[in-house]
């Protein structure tokens, strides 16, 4: 479990999340560093090195921050965090003062790869503890104030998160874990007020909205989802499946384990720890018909 270090005790990350529960219902604030989780520094750093070798800083060259290529699962990640209603996502990176021209270079290359909005959430900071959030998806656990940082640091690249898939699942169950608490505080609150209230009519609190009811699997890697506010349309898994950042939806690729789905606590899921987000797959489904992770 991941520790923060806040006022000289140790505070651990569920009891962050906790906090968060008790401020209210407002988004998980997320931010995701650039170089080595976005873009692809390495390669660009060794290209440098080889074609200016006697240059005695590669990444000073003009240009290099902003011709960056993205890693592997960025695109499709970040489509995903950001239609999730639940998060609040920024982009969190330090700049190199070795090259002036990298605070503009990477702004440009944001707005390239994304778009306008993604890229008036770009924060560059060389301390990234100044900033307070829930959640810091990073490359080093070490450098730039990581190690200080008051929420949960996501180290991407590491034997536990080594691509965007293993991310995405752990904020999935993440925010699935902090439903369940929330809605079991509820209840205690309802059961309360039953109590004192006995001749007071209490509704059974209906299940959110945005949890699936239902959930049948079509060929082609297709679901047909219904949500508990009678949305409904199709899932199309196919590109997630076969991708190179898979990770555990690989084993989807088994039609007949694909055609194994379920639902659970309002999710959609597989055998072997396998499931899908209801909420981004609602505000996307509710929008076009279809949703594609």
């Amino acid at each position: 479990m991941q520790k923060h270090s806040t006022g000289g005790f140790q505070r651990s990350s569920t009891e962050v999340g906790a906090d968060k529960l008790q401020r209210g219902s407002s988004p998980l604030r997320v931010f995701v560093d650039m170089d080595g989780v976005l873009c692809d520094i390495a390669v660009a750093y060794q290209e440098a090195a080889r074609t200016h070798p006697h240059v005695a800083f590669p990444q000073s060259i003009p240009g290099l921050f902003a011709s960056l290529s993205v890693i592997p699962g960025a695109i499709e990640a970040m489509a995903a965090l950001r239609s999730n209603p639940r998060l609040d996502v920024w982009i969190l990176s330090a700049p190199s003062t070795r090259n002036p021209l990298c605070y503009s270079e990477k702004r440009i290359w944001v707005e390239r790869v994304f778009d306008y909005p993604l890229a008036k959430r770009l924060i560059l900071a060389s301390d990234k503890s100044l900033l307070r959030g829930d959640v810091l998806i990073d490359d080093n656990v070490s450098g730039k104030g990581q190690e200080r940082f008051e929420g949960e640091l996501i180290h991407f690249g590491s034997g536990r998160f080594p691509t965007w898939a293993s991310v995405l699942e752990h904020l999935r169950r993440r925010l699935r874990s902090l439903s369940t608490e929330t809605d079991g505080a509820d209840k205690v609150a309802a059961d309360r007020d039953a109590e004192d209230h006995p001749a007071r009519a209490v509704a059974k609190r209906p299940g959110a909205e945005w949890r699936v009811r239902s959930a049948e699997a079509l060929p082609d890697y297709c679901l047909r989802v219904v949500f508990n506010d009678g949305v409904a349309g199709v899932v199309r898994m196919r590109r997630l499946i076969h991708s190179a950042g898979a990770g555990i939806f690989s084993a989807l690729s088994d039609p007949a384990r694909f055609a194994d789905v379920r639902v659970e606590l309002g999710a959609v899921s597989w055998p072997g720890d396998i499931d899908l987000a209801p909420d981004a797959m609602h505000a996307a489904i509710a929008s076009s018909g279809e949703w594609i992770p």
